[in-house]
């Protein structure tokens, strides 16, 4: 009897005490199924985790995640018989459990994932008496990606840069845009564009930059006027996104010389002279 009570009382201290964070060799018997899991940003989605080969009562599940957003591996949902959820450092709002414990299933629902849910998810069944048996499932979260291209022009005429978000529901505080070209080999901002569309225009190129883009509809491109070929070189469009922040890409602009128009004056000045 004595035996008994100690036993319970061992249990009962696990159970709310923290788990450790790994087992790296695990006894033969139960086996934790899982998979790597890939998602994109703002959607839902379902990390499984099941558990096989044994008899023995669950008395526990426990989830730990690291993550961009927090590289601790800490727990933050903990579920005990038969299946009642404890939710740990406020991601309840965002975390289901969709799993049974009876059926040995710890699977869990994340809500609106976001680029900082991107991580190691630890999954642990806590077995009487054996103990802990765990896998790590890998979250992979894809973010915004922003498109351009390669622009070419001829010097005098017009050009549009484009550069577009796409894949990601958070907010856009501000769109810069930076350069460096043949007129000045250093990457400076040239173009600022804060919510609504409010332009800051930078370094003296106000007169020649046209933004034509819409922040809502997370398009930032712009327009060039008069290209010459001190515009040639390397565009750098920036979106700043909160929570996450930056996220970038390079335009290349090829500015071509108008060579017939310079033949053509070459060829008067000979025949004046």
């Amino acid at each position: 009897m004595e035996t008994e009570l100690l036993q319970a009382a061992h249990v009962l201290t696990f159970r709310f005490s923290a788990i450790p964070r790994s087992c790296d060799i695990l006894p033969p018997g139960p086996r934790v199924f899982n998979g790597h899991v890939m998602v994109t940003e703002g959607e839902d989605v379902i990390v499984s985790c099941t558990l096989s080969e044994t008899k023995e009562s669950i008395s526990q599940v426990t989830w730990q995640r690291r993550t961009q957003g927090n590289p601790i591996n800490e727990n933050f949902l903990v579920i005990t018989p038969p299946d009642i959820v404890h939710h740990v450092d406020g991601l309840g709002d965002r975390i289901r459990f969709i799993g049974n414990i009876t059926a040995k299933n710890g699977s869990l629902q994340v809500l609106s994932v976001s680029l900082m849910d991107d991580g190691d998810y630890t999954c642990i069944f806590v077995l009487f008496p054996s103990g802990p048996y765990h896998t790590v499932i890998k979250l992979s979260v894809e973010g915004p990606r922003v498109f351009n291209g390669h622009v070419m022009v001829t010097e005098g005429e017009d050009v549009i840069v484009s550069c577009t978000l796409s894949e990601t529901k958070e907010s856009i505080s501000q769109v810069t845009w930076q350069r460096e070209a043949q007129g000045n080999p250093v990457n400076e901002n040239f173009l600022v564009i804060t919510p609504p569309n409010i332009v800051h225009h930078v370094n003296g190129l106000g007169g020649r930059v046209r933004f034509i883009g819409n922040i809502t509809a997370k398009n930032g491109s712009l327009q060039v006027l008069s290209v010459s070929l001190m515009d040639d070189g390397d565009y750098t469009c920036i979106f700043v996104l909160f929570p996450s922040g930056p996220y970038h890409t390079v335009i290349k602009l090829s500015v071509e010389g108008n060579f017939l128009l310079f033949f053509a004056v070459r060829k008067e000045l000979v025949i004046f002279h």
